[in-house]
């Protein structure tokens, strides 16, 4: 009897998942990974655009890199 009783509590501790709240759950988790690879390509242009302003005032400009 007391095993089956802490089972019961277990069981309670976790939130019971409606549709509704998975639909939630996921919309959330599509937004932040939008946010991130937005910000991610942000950076990505910016390291590109370093790049190109470092190859235009390379002293070695004649030598491949």
């Amino acid at each position: 009897m007391e095993n089956n009783h802490t089972y019961i509590k277990q069981q309670k501790k976790q939130p019971r998942i409606t549709k509704r709240s998975a639909t939630i759950m996921n919309n959330t988790k599509r937004q932040s990974t939008t946010r991130i690879n937005q910000n991610m390509a942000h950076l990505y242009s910016k390291h590109q655009r370093t790049q190109i302003k470092h190859k235009e005032n390379s002293p070695l400009d004649g030598l491949d890199h």
